[in-house]
């Protein structure tokens, strides 16, 4: 996932300990997965391994980021998103990286790559989108995310839904990874994703967990509240700091009805990176 970040200078972000669910039981040295239903009461302390509901189409479903567990092969209850499921156009609602805090109306773009590459296939144009505070200009990033498993041919199905991302041009020195923790439907039909960034060595970013949605209103309430409940009881001291962290983003409606943002030869290169600069305005 390709997010703007504020450190020094504005450049762009993208974007587990391990156990594993086993008949709604919490085995250590697995990769988890853990199943909510949303009618569940989220009053409560988080749940015991014993209150992990079955998955099913009321519920939903989380796991550790794979690159945070040692597991060789995936849980049987995670399901890899559908095909196609992942392009589009998704509004950036929650975050735990201070560095989005300052941006609003963050928008995120994603379509396959043409021509693809047949050494490293279902690559994807990834097209971030944002302003500033008292702002109309649309600023942009732009980069190409490869599956983890088109890079690395040995990867198990655990590695599904895991995408290495760069940028390109003048910033081809920034990669990193994102790797979905949940995705679905949320309690109004809809759809919400939730990825793990990794940290981004080259700017000294931690890594963090963000949420998207199609509606800039985000998920629902219902919906944020058990999604916050069962990345806790993932029971991974990283993963409930990042969900404590998480701030809703700024999404005022100013974008609504707005066409897509059109990425030119400047923003594809990511010119003039210093500062504010490097961003390429599109309105």
């Amino acid at each position: 996932m390709l997010l703007p970040f504020f450190s020094a200078f504005l450049i762009t972000l993208t974007l587990p300990l391990s156990t594993s669910a086993n008949s709604g039981h919490i085995a250590p040295g697995l990769s988890t997965l853990l199943c909510y239903p949303l009618s569940s009461s989220l009053n409560l302390p988080d749940p015991s391994p014993e209150s992990i509901a079955t998955c099913n189409t009321s519920g939903i479903a989380v796991r550790l980021p794979p690159s945070l567990s040692s597991v060789t092969r995936r849980s049987d209850l995670y399901k890899a998103m559908p095909a196609g499921w992942l392009y589009g156009n998704w509004k950036a609602t929650y975050s735990s990286q201070a560095s989005y805090f300052p941006l609003h109306n963050t928008q995120w773009d994603l379509s396959p790559l043409f021509p693809q590459s047949d050494s490293h296939p279902g690559q994807i144009n990834d097209l971030a989108s944002y302003q500033l505070e008292n702002s109309t200009v649309i600023y942009t990033s732009y980069g190409v995310d490869t599956p983890r498993r088109s890079n690395n041919k040995t990867l198990g199905p655990e590695w599904d839904d895991v995408y290495h991302y760069g940028w390109l041009g003048d910033l081809n020195q920034i990669n990193g990874s994102f790797e979905a923790l949940s995705w679905g439907y949320d309690t109004l039909g809809v759809p919400y994703l939730v990825l793990y960034d990794s940290p981004i060595a080259a700017v000294g970013t931690s890594a963090d967990i963000d949420i998207f949605s199609r509606s800039d209103t985000g998920p629902s309430k219902t919906t944020v509240e058990a999604l916050s409940v069962a990345l806790q009881s993932l029971n991974n001291t990283q993963i409930s700091q990042y969900v404590r962290d998480m701030m809703p983003l700024v999404q005022d409606g100013a974008r609504r009805g707005l066409g897509p943002v059109v990425c030119d030869a400047a923003c594809v290169n990511n010119t003039n990176s210093a500062l504010f600069s490097h961003m390429s305005p599109t309105a």
